[in-house]
């Protein structure tokens, strides 16, 4: 499983943000290859995992 932490306090009080510049370890799970799958949240630790929303502009470069 990945797991990215955005940051902590006042930063962290958004509705949405992008990712970019990521690392794959795994080269199979590169976005572009992930353009038919669903993709997950979870905005707190223990809290629930929500769908994410405008998948379908994913790039590799900024996402």
């Amino acid at each position: 499983m990945n797991q990215l932490i955005v940051g902590f306090g006042k930063e962290t009080e958004v509705r949405e943000f992008g990712i970019k510049d990521t690392n794959w370890i795994n080269p199979e799970l590169q976005i572009d290859k992930l353009s038919n799958c669903e993709l997950w949240v979870r905005v707190r630790h223990g809290g629930t995992l929500i769908k994410c929303k405008d998948q379908n502009n994913l790039k590799s470069e900024t996402v």
